[in-house]
């Protein structure tokens, strides 16, 4: 007997648009169980993405939980889209992706108050600049630039439904690093009509805004 798998809908892939494809946006497939793109190959399940498909040579992949982040309003969705989600030791884990591997992973614990400010790296962040720029629409005529990861999805889930969402990223390694994030991205941030800069309103968040 033959099981069909529902198609629930089509989502821009990651990885093909990290590469400059996927130009309709619709190149990944998401089933109940799991996604997959035809074009590259991507697959991901509701645990995170597949060690067969992703995996640098410099990090061990973690199998996440796929979680919400209800205190900051982020859905279970937003996350799965992301690849976040919570490790064995209770780590929120966010994955870095170049060329559609994911070469490190940015480890939060959970503690009974909730996301602490503590992290660690697990993989190799020495090219680790931007947080989600692998899932920016190829469409997008609008950038928004953030401080940190969870900004980055929190202003994700805010927009989502929006016709055309801006591509939106975060800072990998704090206000501190701007500057220099810029300059490697600098000829891709010029490819936007219009820049958004969404730091914090302290010190450090006010200084990179300057800079």
């Amino acid at each position: 007997r033959c099981m069909f798998q529902q198609v629930l809908r089509r989502e821009r892939c990651p990885r093909c648009t990290e590469r400059g494809n996927d130009t309709n946006g619709d190149n990944l497939v998401v089933y109940d169980d799991h996604s997959h793109c035809f074009a590259c190959g991507l697959t991901f399940g509701t645990r995170g993405f597949s060690e067969s498909i992703l995996g640098g040579d410099k990090v061990q992949l973690k199998d996440l939980e796929v979680v919400s982040l209800e205190s900051r309003g982020i859905s279970e969705e937003v996350c799965s889209r992301y690849g976040v989600g919570v490790d064995e030791d209770d780590n929120l884990c966010f994955p870095y992706v170049n060329d559609g591997h994911i070469v490190a992973y940015k480890c939060r614990p959970i503690d009974k108050n909730g996301l602490t400010r503590k992290f660690k790296w697990c993989g190799d962040s020495s090219n680790t600049w931007w947080f989600g720029r692998q899932i920016c629409p190829q469409s997008a005529t609008t950038l928004v630039l953030c401080e940190g990861e969870t900004d980055t999805l929190s202003v994700v889930e805010a927009l989502r439904f929006e016709n055309k969402p801006p591509c939106v990223m975060g800072l990998s390694k704090g206000a501190n690093s701007a500057l220099n994030a810029v300059k490697r991205e600098l000829e891709y941030i010029r490819k936007f009509r219009k820049v958004i800069v969404l730091f914090d309103a302290d010190d450090a968040g006010q200084e990179a805004v300057d800079s």
